[in-house]
Formats: structure tokens, sequence, C-alpha cells
């Protein structure tokens, strides 16, 4: 709006700020990872994930820190292998761009699979009337027995917000959609704390 142009960028102190920017004004998710820096994504084994796997992002770079000052533990463990171990997590696409996904803490567990918090806010935003999503996990647990909290709470979400937009696009004004959209994804996010989502 104010006429500057906007880079969504990847980066982090340890490697000098900097790790995987697009462009501005070029369209698609993945981040090309700048000139001189190698981007890998590490499974729990250590071994290499392939395209669209998850896994933890690993950067080797002239531009990598060589430790914390004075933690030579934390230092060892950081920089193992000769590869600075982020924390967070993401993939590569088959054209090498990265997608970050999440921090290793913020995962969600639900019903036993991984949910990371940035796909169901790119979900949550890709309807139109939803400019800002922020996914949490509910740490409250349902007062249901167990054999009504295993629907899966990532599936009933999303087929929730399916719902949602096809009410928002019926034949109804803006606002009212929006009222709409807005309380049927409050109702989505209290029915999947329910299902136990954490």
């Amino acid at each position: 709006r104010l006429g500057f142009p906007v880079a969504t960028t990847y980066g982090l102190t340890e490697a000098a700020s900097q790790v995987a920017t697009r462009r501005p004004g070029s369209i698609g998710a993945g981040l090309p990872p700048l000139p001189g820096t190698r981007v890998r994504i590490a499974a729990e084994s250590g071994d290499s994930c392939s395209a669209g796997e998850p896994g933890e992002i690993l950067i080797a770079s002239d531009t990598v820190m060589r430790g914390y000052w004075r933690r030579p533990d934390d230092s060892a463990r950081a920089l193992a292998g000769g590869w600075l171990h982020t924390g967070d997590i993401g993939f590569l696409d088959a054209a090498g761009a990265l997608h970050v996904l999440a921090r290793r803490s913020d995962l969600i567990v639900s019903g036993g699979e991984n949910v990371y918090p940035a796909e169901v806010e790119n979900r949550l935003m890709s309807h139109p009337l939803l400019h800002y999503a922020c996914a949490l996990g509910n740490h409250l647990r349902a007062r249901r027995p167990p054999s009504a909290k295993r629907r899966g709470g990532l599936r009933l979400l999303l087929g929730l917000l399916d719902d949602v937009v096809r009410g928002a696009q019926a034949d109804r004004g803006p606002q009212e959609g929006q009222d709409h959209l807005a309380a049927a994804a409050t109702a989505a996010v209290a029915v999947v704390g329910a299902a136990g989502l954490r």
C-alpha cells in the first residue's frame, strides 16, 4: 500500500539473518536459498528427506556462525556434522525451494498425526474473507470419553472449513457471509479442541 517492495524471507541470527528469500512480486510459496547457501532437510534418523517430505531444516554457508559465545556444548549440538541445525521444520520442493512449516516445539500431535500450524493457517487464509489466522494446540483435555475423541482433529477442522467456504460463498451479502465465516470458524476451533487436538 505504501509502494515499498516486500520480500518473503526465512532466516535466523545464527546464519547472519537471511537464508532463503522470494523476490518481491514473485508468486509461489517456496523460498529459493540464497547463493552460496545450502539447505538440507533431515529426518529424525539424520538421513536427507526426499522432496516434499518434512524434516528439520539444516543450513551450510559461510554466513553460519562459528558457535555460541562460551557455550561449547550448545555450539556442538547446533553445528553437528558441519550443518547448522535450526530446530525448524520444513521441506524442499522439486525445484529446491524451501517451505517452512513450524518450529519443532510448535508441532501439534493429534491422533498420532503431526499437524503443522502453518498448514492449518494457510488453509484458513486461503479464503478471501479471512485475512489473518493463528493455529494453536489446545492443551485442555476434552470431557468426553476417549471413544468420542478419536475423530481426527485436523480432518474435522478441514471438513468444517470446507463447510465454512461453501456457506460463505452462498447467496448471502458480503457482511452476512463474513459473519457466517467467523461463526463457523469459531465453531470449528471449538470442536477441534473437544476432539483432542493437542
